[in-house]
């Protein structure tokens, strides 16, 4: 903190304005540009398209794709990375996908066990069996 204290003092009154401008410049944009993205997002969620802010990132990877496998030939042919290596690469890619999608859409059917219910004078219990999808209720009136 003392440190930026001296740095400060030390510096003339058009600098310290140019330093503060070139903050702004490069923050303001930035900020307005996180604002709007997150803004488009929301207005593709409420409409219904899907997921937005997450449709965004998928476009934003998407776009970068061509680009990526250009410069993994380009390294390839340049002798930096190997063709065994980017298939490797490429089957590991495949299989974590295929991972997550299985994680994904998995189920987990956990058993359920009402408890009893009581309507006005009368006491319910109820039953659920664990191997069919059959529940049966006992009235017993009190």
């Amino acid at each position: 903190m003392a440190d930026l204290r001296l740095i400060i003092s030390q510096l003339r009154g058009g600098q310290m304005i140019k330093i503060i401008l070139a903050i702004l410049l490069f923050t303001v944009p930035v900020f307005a540009g996180t604002m709007f993205l997150m803004w488009l997002g929301e207005q593709i969620t409420e409409r219904g398209v899907g997921n937005g802010i997450s449709m965004i990132i998928f476009a934003g990877i998407v776009a970068g794709l061509p680009n990526l496998i250009m410069q993994s030939f380009t390294s390839i042919d340049s002798g930096q990375s190997s063709l065994i290596g980017l298939a490797i690469f490429g089957l590991l890619s495949v299989g974590v996908l295929a991972a997550i999608v299985f994680i994904e859409k998995a189920q987990r059917r956990i058993p359920v066990n009402y408890a009893q219910k009581q309507q006005g004078r009368r006491l319910i219990f109820c039953f659920v069996f664990k191997n069919s999808d059959e529940v049966r209720g006992i009235n017993l009136f009190l």
